[in-house]
């Protein structure tokens, strides 16, 4: 709740001060590639962003629109081609805000090209020299998750046994928030993906205040 007043307060008194601010408007801080430590600012080709939340889903996705003369999909200046297994350094703000959207510390993962297609220039032509796409990203740990599986067993609190999940077994780095639940309990996971484990688990867990509606989301 706390969190929800911080918000309100920036864009009151902060971003709605800005002259000539409007929806859409923002600052790029940070906006990078990076593959085997080999990496390109792509912050003058930026466009677009697209970034995507849900308490129903388990990880951010969306995407970045590129206008790109240097042709990246086919080398970084001849160092590497765009294979969709790059991380995506990207750090952002509404203007004039004091709280950014960061992914600086916590990169996203590309792992998809759309919509390639030259520029026109405006005489019915295609450019040679720029053309413009769709890199399409997602949490890291949405990828990690399709390449795990956990087959345990488990004695203890729920949420515990979802923390265990998250930080042992999906290594996850960042924040995690959790309400805790009541009573101990004995859980068997049976070669199960972490974040359908945890969306069992949360189905059936009650909180210390038997509250018993959980989601399980990244924002």
């Amino acid at each position: 709740m706390a969190a929800y007043f911080k918000v309100g307060h920036d864009l009151r008194d902060n971003c709605a001060k800005v002259k000539g601010n409007s929806p859409g408007s923002y600052q790029v801080e940070e906006a990078r590639i990076d593959y085997g430590g080999q990496d390109h600012k792509i912050t003058r080709y930026l466009q677009k962003i697209y970034i995507f939340e849900d308490i129903d889903k388990f990880g951010i996705t969306g995407w970045i629109e590129l206008s790109d003369t240097d042709n990246l999909p086919s080398g970084f200046l001849e160092k590497h081609t765009i294979t969709g297994q790059e991380l995506l350094y990207l750090k952002f703000r509404t203007l004039g805000s004091e709280l950014p959207v960061d992914f600086s510390k916590h990169p996203l993962h590309i792992h998809k090209i759309e919509n390639l297609r030259g520029v026109d220039p405006g005489t019915g032509a295609k450019s040679a020299s720029s053309i413009q796409y769709r890199l399409h990203f997602c949490s890291t740990d949405l990828l990690n998750n399709d390449r795990i599986r956990i087959s345990k067993s488990y004695t203890d609190t729920y949420s515990n046994i979802i923390k265990d999940i998250l930080t042992k077994i999906l290594k996850v780095r960042k924040n995690i928030w959790l309400e805790e639940t009541r009573g101990v309990h004995k859980v068997i996971i049976p070669n199960m993906h972490p974040f359908d484990a945890i969306n069992h688990i949360k189905k059936i867990a009650i909180g210390t205040k038997f509250i018993n509606n959980y989601n399980f989301y990244e924002t």
